[in-house]
């Protein structure tokens, strides 16, 4: 079965990022669209794990 990037039965990529701006963001990384943005109060974000 062949497979691209996008189709069904194709794992999602994911990348997170984080910041300075007090936010952790979830992409979709074939679209570049953002789905989830989580605020931190406190101060920048300077570290993420993921499990």
């Amino acid at each position: 079965m062949n497979t691209s990037p996008g189709t069904v039965g194709s794992d999602p990529v994911i990348l997170a990022t984080a910041g300075y701006d007090h936010t952790v963001r979830f992409w979709q990384a074939h679209s570049g669209i953002c789905t989830r943005t989580v605020q931190h109060q406190d101060s920048q974000v300077n570290a993420l794990e993921i499990t």
